[in-house]
């Protein structure tokens, strides 16, 4: 899927419903959405989207994953390198676009709720403000189904003070990611052995982008206390 204009163009979304085969297809439109958002690095082929397939196949829901722009599938617009996120405003930006253009595709849906682990958590977090103003906009046009709310899977909404470079050494890769934003330099390695299949290169593999690094520690250790 790409997004239909706004800021999600070549961002790509996986949908789930072909994998209920075995299910009855009637009334399917009905079906209620799960809107999924995926942690750092990751994409929709994950162990824990293919649980999530599973159990909407068993129960009748609709699955529906967006990777986020420079994961999986979906392109970076700024041409930055995979897994490199630097604004996290404008990726929440993305996730109220995607609850917008989901649930106006699947306007007959009995009603949607958001799912997100990790960065994808925090992402969906702070979307529901967003989410909920645009829906306000269309009520008396009845064109979105009913929101159910939110479900956050381990969300990035605190850091571990001990796991914090001194801040000095903050400083500095904080000033080096605005020159090399998709480079790793004393950043967490990601192992995707969460890959599912195990072959798959949907997920990032490495030293997490300096950029991306810079953006998750300043939510968590700023944006988020701050907010509370």
């Amino acid at each position: 899927y790409g997004g239909g204009g706004g800021g999600i163009d070549n961002i790509h979304a996986s949908t789930a419903d072909h994998s209920m085969h075995k299910r009855s297809m009637h009334n399917s439109d009905e079906w209620p959405l799960l809107l999924y958002v995926h942690g750092v690095c990751e994409s929709a082929e994950t162990w824990g989207v293919q649980t999530l397939v599973q159990y909407c196949a068993k129960h009748c829901w609709r699955l529906i994953v967006l990777e986020l722009a420079g994961h999986g599938l979906s392109e970076n617009k700024a041409a930055l390198g995979r897994a490199t996120c630097p604004n996290f405003d404008d990726l929440v930006n993305h996730v109220v676009e995607f609850a917008e253009q989901m649930s106006g595709k699947f306007s007959r849906s009995r009603g949607f709720a958001m799912c997100g682990c990790s960065l994808g958590g925090a992402l969906v977090s702070f979307a529901v403000q967003g989410i909920l103003a645009t829906r306000r906009d269309k009520t008396e046009q009845h064109e979105h189904p009913y929101f159910y709310g939110i479900a956050l899977l381990a969300p990035s909404l605190g850091v571990n003070p001990g796991a914090i470079p001194p801040s000095p050494v903050v400083t500095a890769l904080k000033a080096l990611s605005f020159f090399l934003p998709s480079h790793g330099v004393l950043t967490p390695i990601e192992h995707p052995t969460y890959a599912c299949p195990p072959n798959s290169r949907r997920n990032f593999s490495g030293r997490w982008p300096l950029s991306t690094s810079s953006m998750l520690l300043d939510l968590t250790s700023n944006r988020v206390p701050n907010d509370v």
